[in-house]
């Protein structure tokens, strides 16, 4: 037999220049299956490989079916570059990653193992972070693939990374590494000591204590963060919405009617949890009684229930000018 091989398919089938194996293959009777070792080959490597029969005149046959083979795998598949957050709910989050290629030889890798944590996740602490999926099968090489994680807290920030797996065991190194955060269907903390002071003829000064954006944690805004276990960011309120009506006109100030009731348009930014705020209301009619309360509004859009009502009377009309009279007198 003259048996040849090449990495170079083209090369094989030239013969010539192909690599010619070196054995002691005695072939045996017609029919009969033979078969032999190469060995000295490089690892990871792709080798095509064919035969021709030689008889005792020295001829030679035609060139056999070619055939490919690989040497033992070694090289670990690409890594994942572009881990991401395809969709979020309240306990579920969906990532999406493109497949990289496995290596020179091999498109696609065979699987994904997917986890996640609460700290940053490294190649040292791997094994300590929730599995979520192990033997995940890969796409084809480049297509999107999506993955849902269920059973997540609510408003919860959470560490992922994702590993490939090629067919020979070779682990690839993590993803580049992904903070999501599961959506937040909870209220915000409602203002709990608006207060209404210093009335002119057409304005009333508001002052209330800002709000965080947890829930029945502490009394104390201040505190809720460290007993929520969240970052400042994730309890910032994004909005208020300050309203008041005339209690002239018959209507309490309450939930049924918060939305016929007057709203400011200029609202202040809210600032730090547990922090003073203060607000003046202008343009009111002199000599009136108002209700005022307020609600916060968070990041994702829930708003709290209303604060306690504060009631207050603007002062008449000509106040300023009989106080500068009776100072005269």
């Amino acid at each position: 037999y003259d048996i040849r091989y090449s990495e170079d398919r083209a090369v094989l089938e030239n013969w010539k220049k192909a690599t010619v194996v070196k054995h002691g293959l005695t072939p045996r009777e017609s029919g009969s299956r033979e078969s032999i070792t190469l060995e000295q080959l490089a690892p990871n490597k792709r080798y095509y490989v064919a035969i021709k029969a030689v008889d005792h005149s020295k001829e030679t046959s035609s060139l056999s079916n070619i055939v490919v083979a690989y040497t033992a795998d070694t090289m670990p598949p690409k890594a994942v570059t572009d881990l991401s957050v395809a969709q979020a709910t309240t306990d579920s989050l969906t990532l999406r990653w493109t497949v990289a290629e496995d290596d020179a030889f091999h498109d696609a890798p065979q699987s994904y193992e997917l986890r996640y944590s609460a700290a940053p996740i490294s190649a040292a602490n791997w094994n300590a972070a929730t599995l979520v999926v192990k033997d995940l099968p890969a796409s084809a090489l480049a297509a999107q693939m999506e993955y849902t994680v269920t059973g997540l807290e609510e408003s919860a920030r959470y560490q992922f990374a994702v590993r490939a797996i090629d067919k020979a065991g070779n682990v690839s190194d993590l993803s580049n590494a992904l903070l999501a955060r599961t959506n937040d269907a909870t209220p915000p903390q409602a203002v709990a000591d608006l207060r209404a002071t210093y009335p002119t003829s057409v304005s009333v000064s508001l002052s209330w204590t800002c709000p965080a954006d947890v829930v029945d944690l502490s009394d104390n805004p201040l505190t809720a963060e460290m007993q929520s276990g969240l970052p400042l960011e994730d309890m910032l309120i994004q909005a208020y919405d300050i309203r008041y009506l005339k209690l002239s006109a018959g209507t309490p100030l309450n939930e049924q009617s918060w939305e016929t009731a007057e709203k400011v348009a200029d609202a202040p930014a809210p600032v730090t949890p547990g922090t003073p705020e203060e607000f003046v209301v202008r343009n009111l009619a002199p000599d009136q009684t108002y209700a005022f309360a307020i609600s916060a509004v968070d990041s994702s859009g829930n708003i709290s229930a209303i604060s306690n009502i504060v009631i207050e009377t603007t002062l008449p009309a000509d106040w300023a000018a009989s106080s500068v009279a009776r100072a005269a007198e």
